[in-house]
């Protein structure tokens, strides 16, 4: 690890899960596991493990510690981006229209009103979600999301590990 401090840090609870959207990039990141949207059908989402965060991309992320930190690589973004249905911010009070979803303590709500999310964060437009279950690759972790209707509070379903490593229960208070 750099002798320098993190260029960004969170304060979290381990095994709950969030959004980030940074405008640096990075692979040098401790307490977090990252995930992108890598496809979906009726009623579920699909999300699959990344060890780089790239500059302006948003993810969802599995925090395993007290506080993320994060270093920069030294790639910048100007504006945040779309990723397979998130959409990143850089700024506070990001609008996320209604029908929307947004992931709140642990679940992942639609937006019965327009709301807004925070600098660094991410939303979830589920129609620009590519359709299909994903092709699972060795070595990557996958974590099917429940979606199962309008304006229904929803979670995570289930969990898979890579082949030979065990998975750790989360527990929803």
């Amino acid at each position: 690890l750099p002798a320098t401090a993190p260029d960004y840090t969170r304060p979290t609870t381990p095994g709950n899960f969030g959004t980030i959207c940074l405008s640096f990039g990075s692979t040098n990141y401790t307490g977090m596991e990252l995930y992108e949207c890598v496809g979906s059908e009726p009623g579920k989402v699909y999300l699959g493990s990344v060890t780089t965060l790239v500059a302006g991309v948003p993810y969802i992320f599995q925090a395993t510690a007290t506080e993320l930190a994060v270093y920069s690589d030294g790639t910048t973004a100007a504006t945040p981006d779309d990723n397979n249905g998130l959409h990143g911010t850089f700024t506070d009070d990001t609008e996320v229209a209604v029908g929307n979803y947004i992931l709140k303590d642990n679940a992942l709500c639609q937006a019965e009103a327009t709301c807004y999310v925070n600098a660094n964060r991410a939303y979830l437009v589920m129609s620009e979600v590519l359709g299909g279950t994903p092709v699972q690759m060795p070595g990557r972790r996958y974590i099917g999301m429940s979606v199962q209707g309008e304006n229904e509070v929803t979670g995570f379903e289930n969990i898979t590990a890579p082949e030979g490593k065990t998975v750790k229960a989360i527990v929803n208070g």
